[in-house]
């Protein structure tokens, strides 16, 4: 899956935005997209074609002599195997648990695997300090993608990282108008330290 699930973006006021303090609308929700596990992928496949390779030599000529490492070198080779489609599906399900929303007044984070170990944190969006839109490099950038970091004033999150994303620019220029509007109107509540 190489694009980002559920992009929402809402429409932009052109005008001030009214923001209440308990609106939660949501202006944006998405999900990385599967790309940024590309090397990972690569890795784990390389390492099964060896252990596969490795196998099937060793079985067609390589054993000659050593018959006694045939239960090793089989353990071992099928290990590899098992152990990188099993890191394969972690790396697969790490990003697809991870999501995040932001709505007129905060940004929430959810990560983690399952309801069991999955983490949720908050962010006012009046916390943001800084908005920061790296390069997306060359993956990211074929599949027309971008990164998004956020440095806010928040203990838990200092930095918010909204990796793999279609039409940042279109996030950016949603967020910017809302969080200048809550920086103005907040002052009082949640000053910068």
């Amino acid at each position: 899956m190489i694009e980002p699930d559920d992009d929402i973006i809402m429409e932009t006021e052109s005008h001030s935005p009214n923001i209440e303090f308990d609106d939660e609308t949501i202006i944006w929700e998405g999900r990385p997209a599967q790309i940024i596990n590309a090397w990972n992928y690569f890795g784990c496949i390389s390492a099964i074609f060896f252990s596969i390779y490795a196998l099937w030599l060793w079985h067609s000529e390589l054993y000659v002599g050593y018959d006694e490492l045939t239960p090793f070198i089989d353990i071992v080779c099928q290990s590899v195997i098992v152990g990188s489609l099993l890191l394969m599906a972690y790396f697969y399900l790490d990003v697809w648990y991870e999501k995040t929303t932001i709505t007129r007044n905060k940004i929430q984070e959810k990560k983690g695997i399952t309801r069991l170990f999955q983490q949720e944190r908050y962010c006012e969006i009046s916390d943001i300090r800084d908005i920061k839109s790296p390069s997306p490099g060359i993956v990211l950038g074929i599949f027309n993608l971008a990164d998004l970091l956020i440095e806010t004033n928040d203990d838990d999150q200092p930095i918010i990282e909204i990796r793999a994303i279609k039409n940042r620019d279109e996030l950016v220029s949603t967020l910017l108008p809302i969080w200048r509007k809550l920086k103005l109107d907040r002052k009082g509540f949640f000053a910068d330290r």
